[in-house]
């Protein structure tokens, strides 16, 4: 009887976080700053190659 409640109280928890899931698609924002992994901001190094 008890490994039947849990089995049923997984289930719809697991039910429920789908839910919770597929109703947050497409809602993700970032923490971060935008600019913090901009290209324009780092700094390149040029290396020039030696052709012998």
């Amino acid at each position: 009887m008890i490994k039947k409640f849990v089995g049923m109280l997984f289930t719809v928890a697991v039910l429920a976080l789908l839910v919770f899931v597929l109703l947050g698609m497409d809602s993700y924002s970032s923490l971060l700053p935008e600019d913090l992994f901009s290209v324009g901001q780092a700094t390149v190094e040029q290396v020039e190659s030696v052709v012998e």
